[in-house]
């Protein structure tokens, strides 16, 4: 790209693997890596704008477990009153209310996602495999046009 040096740090930032401006620079040199980089755009926004750490203040969360079934809403809700301060069973540790609580839900690989229009459920492993085979087609692009 033009004009973007080590020493220019604004020009710099702007050169980014997805951005439209080296696309249309890489395009006369590799228009088979471009094409490969273009399709994974809105892969490469999702990343950065969902799941980056240091690209926003909710990082994302992987619940200890979830419930899945009415019955386990009921009866979380059971165990959640007893930690309520007028509760009979106050006088037991919070922290005992707390494990019984847990021990009603299951545990479920899952991550969640807080976006402006809510959170959203992802499977970590599912995740994992998707970021896999994005990730690999764009470096065998990038290591093929070397």
């Amino acid at each position: 790209m033009a004009g973007v040096t080590e020493d220019v740090a604004r020009k710099r930032q702007k050169c980014n693997l997805f951005g439209l401006p080296f696309l249309d620079a890489l395009k006369s040199q590799h228009s088979e890596l471009a094409s490969v980089l273009q399709q994974h755009g809105n892969w490469a926004k999702e990343l950065a704008e969902l799941r980056d750490p240091a690209a926003h203040r909710i990082p994302i969360y992987v619940p200890p477990s979830v419930i899945t079934s009415q019955e386990q809403v009921d009866e979380f809700r059971r165990i959640e009153a007893k930690a309520d301060v007028g509760s009979s069973e106050r006088n037991r540790p919070i922290s005992e209310i707390y494990r019984e609580a847990q021990a009603v839900s299951d545990f479920m690989p899952v991550m969640i996602i807080s976006t402006t229009q809510g959170l959203r459920i992802r499977s970590i492993s599912e995740q994992v495999r998707l970021d896999h085979d994005k990730y690999l087609t764009i470096s065998t692009a990038v290591v093929g046009a070397l």
